[in-house]
């Protein structure tokens, strides 16, 4: 989900389509996250648009199966 090798997969299996979460932080900045609260899946708290990029980026996912993937 929302990941390089999740799309890989779709395509691989020749599928029609994939869902990707694409939220835009206060700087203008795309990224793929499906929740609505950062404090869901990662060490950061409140929503996307809420932080900048140079915040997000040092969040770090607190649950598999995202553990070692960046935001």
């Amino acid at each position: 989900m929302n990941s390089f090798e999740g799309i890989m997969k779709c395509l691989t299996l020749g599928l029609d389509g994939t869902e990707l979460d694409v939220q835009m932080t206060k700087d203008s900045v795309l990224v793929a996250f499906h929740s609505s609260d950062l404090a869901d899946l990662t060490t950061l708290k409140g929503k996307v648009n809420s932080v900048s990029w140079s915040e997000l980026k040092t969040a770090n996912y607190i649950s598999a199966p995202y553990l070692g993937y960046f935001i």
